[in-house]
């Protein structure tokens, strides 16, 4: 048991997991990196990258940066795991939130992060959690992966919260 478990090896200290994430995907693009029933098969290192990329390319622009805190709310799922990379391809870091908290300690939990932004699931949203709705002109038509990323000023609103959909 020892012997099996002696995983002890050299760690790339300098890099972070989104350079080795796209080092993988240099080194095998066309490779299955994720797997899920829902996906109906997988997404290789090449589609999964795009869509990382694009993805922290929002989370940016809608104020993830490094030493910033973005809490995840979602159940574990293929799209879970893409929106944790995303996050931190953009700089920050993931606060992740169980889906069978109740809202009021997700609050808290977001207010003690200093969370700026909250991203979760279209099943979170159409659940109605915390007010949250989706404007038409951000229905997501066409997209492989859909989320919801709530800035916490219009959370703190509560009913009329706007979620966007990418």
């Amino acid at each position: 048991l020892l012997e099996f478990n002696d995983t002890a090896g050299d760690f790339p200290r300098e890099q972070t997991l989104s350079m080795l994430f796209d080092r993988q995907v240099e080194r095998s693009p066309d490779a299955i990196a994720l797997w899920s029933k829902r996906l109906e098969g997988g997404w290789t290192y090449r589609q999964l990258k795009r869509t990382v990329d694009r993805n922290a390319a929002v989370y940016r622009n809608l104020g993830a940066c490094p030493n910033q805190v973005t809490g995840l709310l979602a159940h574990r799922s293929a799209d879970m795991f893409a929106a944790m990379l995303a996050i931190l391809k953009a700089g920050g870091a993931y606060l992740p939130l169980g889906p069978d908290l109740p809202a009021s300690r997700l609050m808290f939990m977001l207010r003690d992060s200093s969370a700026r932004l909250l991203v979760t699931t279209s099943e979170m949203a159409e659940l109605g959690l915390m007010g949250v709705h989706v404007p038409e002109e951000y229905g997501g038509a066409g997209m492989d992966f859909v989320s919801y990323v709530i800035t916490l000023e219009e959370l703190a609103r509560g009913c009329g919260t706007t979620a966007i959909t990418f």
